[in-house]
């Protein structure tokens, strides 16, 4: 995945290019508006244009069914019944590009995210961070962590052998991208703190992490490794970064803002431009 994750990110870096001067919903849009494209193409690859019109009409003729003979309830429910089958043979046939694009579509938002997303720490913010190790290769008792200037502790640092977690609380004192390390059974492994103000968008991830989902939806750091202990470092949260657009916030203050924003230019990309490509949605 480490790999995966890296090509992306320089698949990312090139794309992002040309808006990096420019207003963060800009490169949103015209991202959003490649993706529509993308989406089309693979409804034109995958799905059969005439079964899907088929589909529509007979939903829509039932529908009408309905209307016209409502004091008819057998005809109601049987048209109701017909309707729904059609409808499930139309969601079948569409849920075919949405498979192809599934994959490419979570690569390339969560490289997103982390530059969009989320924004770098405030200078005197204090988070809460985590450390969880495999039992299996430690309980992680012995556990150091070491701090570099920018970071300070807030708390004092809490094993819990039990369970593999190491828990404390630091507070961001200076801007930088700064270098928490942990020292477990010899094994000792970082984690970025990025404090801001930082120039430009950069990857900022909250998680690194062993877990596949985790590398999958934060790509900002590698995994420790298959024979590390360490299996998750992760800190409470970033904060969101806000998109301004005309004096509205596209993140509307959370990180699912932008998912919505990205989904809702998609669809209008891909409806406002199926014409151009000949797709029948």
């Amino acid at each position: 995945m480490d790999a995966v994750n890296s090509a992306m990110a320089v698949v990312f870096d090139l794309i992002w290019a040309p808006f990096a001067a420019l207003p963060e919903w800009v490169g949103l849009l015209v991202l959003g508006a490649l993706f529509g494209v993308m989406a089309l193409l693979a409804m034109k690859w995958t799905t059969n244009a005439k079964r899907v019109a088929v589909f529509k009409d007979r939903c829509m003729g039932n529908i009408i069914a309905i209307l016209l003979f409502r004091d008819s309830i057998g005809v109601v429910f049987s048209s109701l019944g017909k309707t729904l089958g059609w409808l499930c043979g139309y969601v079948g046939e569409q849920f075919k590009p949405m498979f192809v694009m599934l994959i490419p579509f979570v690569l390339l938002f969560a490289q997103m995210q982390m530059r969009l997303g989320i924004r770098p720490l405030d200078v005197g913010a204090v988070v809460d961070v985590r450390a969880e190790l495999d039992l299996a290769k430690g309980d992680g008792a012995d556990t150091a962590v070491e701090l570099p200037p920018g970071l300070e502790l807030r708390s004092r640092v809490v094993h819990l052998p039990a369970r593999g977690h190491v828990a404390f609380k630091l507070a961001a004192t200076l801007p930088g991208v700064h270098t928490l390390k942990f020292t477990s059974g010899g094994e000792t492994v970082t984690k970025l703190i990025h404090v801001g103000p930082l120039p430009g968008t950069p990857m900022v991830a909250p998680v690194r992490s062993n877990g596949f989902l985790d590398q999958l939806l934060y790509p900002g750091e590698n995994s420790f490794g298959a024979d590390s202990r360490f299996q998750k470092i992760a800190l409470t949260s970033y904060p969101v970064r806000p998109l301004p657009c005309f004096g509205l916030d596209l993140s509307f203050g959370s990180e699912a803002g932008l998912v919505l924003v990205f989904v809702v230019l998609t669809i209008v990309a891909a409806f406002g431009l199926k014409g151009v490509f000949g797709v029948t949605i």
